[in-house]
């Protein structure tokens, strides 16, 4: 059985630290495999390092990457193996440094001698327990007050419901209550209930904007309340109003911001749940994501030797070996 393998590309390597990615292959589902090597692998001062568990060397699948350690000049070998007898050989490895040329550091101006001296941070564990009470006490303490038909006025903590997917309750009134030793936001809210006018018809009313601490809803008349709305002054733009509510007949709704509105499909279900908080901004912008760029290109054929200087090495098809 004939073995096609190829030894693609030698290249020169000045010193300084690479990393070659495995960037493209033909045959996406059967890419060759592609090894680099060191010309001299007995060389002092210059190694091809693998991911531990690898084979040394061994770029097996687009994405793979190997470092060249270079603390001399030196070469490496490129060669690409078909991953199926008869299968592709075409491919392409991106070398590219990392950090600054050397010859470029040696022109940059010393560090003194005595570097100044920099407060210590205290390194803490957090756990996930701790992070919540840090968080909760980092927000404007409110406590979310209902008068709910049949049971009278019930108070929660933030964040909890009241009546809710578990015991749904008709609402009649609400009040957001500051908590004694928390900060006190600058928010307003108002209800809407809807009230019979003729036979034939009905309509939402709206009632006017109260402040925190006051009651907004019907007293003595038990109707139910068909939507919230809830809104942060400018001042306290470093928090956001976090809204949960079931309407009957309806999803639970879920809202955030520093303005919300809460209300049923058509806007005439009665209130039947109902969880508010007030949550800092950086709870939820804690985590970023980050990603590894990767680059790639077409392929083109050039077989000549060239110093690896964060250029492109390219890969392509060779005659077959017997």
């Amino acid at each position: 059985m004939n073995d096609v393998s190829s030894r693609i590309r030698r290249v020169l390597v000045q010193p300084g630290l690479f990393v070659a990615d495995y960037v493209h292959a033909a045959d996406a589902s059967n890419p060759p495999m592609v090894v680099v090597e060191a010309e001299d692998p007995g060389a002092p001062g210059f190694s091809v390092i693998s991911c531990p568990g690898r084979p040394l060397g061994q770029l097996q699948q687009v994405k793979d990457c190997v470092v060249i350690f270079a603390a001399v000049q030196g070469a490496v070998t490129i060669t690409v193996h078909p991953r199926v007898q008869g299968g592709s050989v075409e491919a392409a490895v991106e070398i590219k440094r990392l950090g600054l040329d050397p010859l470029q550091v040696k022109d940059l101006p010393s560090p003194p001698v005595e570097l100044p001296s920099l407060p210590r941070l205290r390194a803490q564990s957090w756990s996930t327990a701790e992070a919540r009470e840090e968080e909760r006490r980092a927000a404007p303490g409110v406590k979310l007050l209902c008068h709910v038909a049949g049971k009278g006025d019930v108070a929660v903590a933030a964040g909890q419901w009241i009546a809710g997917p578990e015991s749904p309750a008709r609402i009649e009134g609400i009040a957001l209550v500051p908590e004694d030793d928390g900060s006190r936001p600058r928010l307003r809210y108002r209800v809407r209930y809807e009230e019979k006018k003729t036979r034939d018809g009905t309509r939402n009313l709206n009632r006017d904007f109260v402040s925190l601490g006051e009651y907004a809803g019907t007293k003595r008349r038990a109707l139910a309340l068909v939507g919230l709305d809830v809104e942060l002054d400018e001042p306290h733009a470093d928090y956001e109003i976090t809204a949960r509510a079931l309407f009957l007949g309806a999803q639970v709704v879920e809202k955030s911001g520093s303005s919300v509105q809460l209300s049923g499909p058509t806007g005439r279900e009665p209130l039947i749940g109902l969880s508010v908080a007030i949550t800092p901004l950086w709870s939820a912008r804690a985590n970023g994501n980050h990603q590894g760029l990767i680059k790639s290109s077409s392929l083109a054929d050039d077989r000549s030797i060239k110093s690896a200087q964060g250029s492109r090495v390219r890969v392509f098809r060779s005659s077959p070996n017997a």
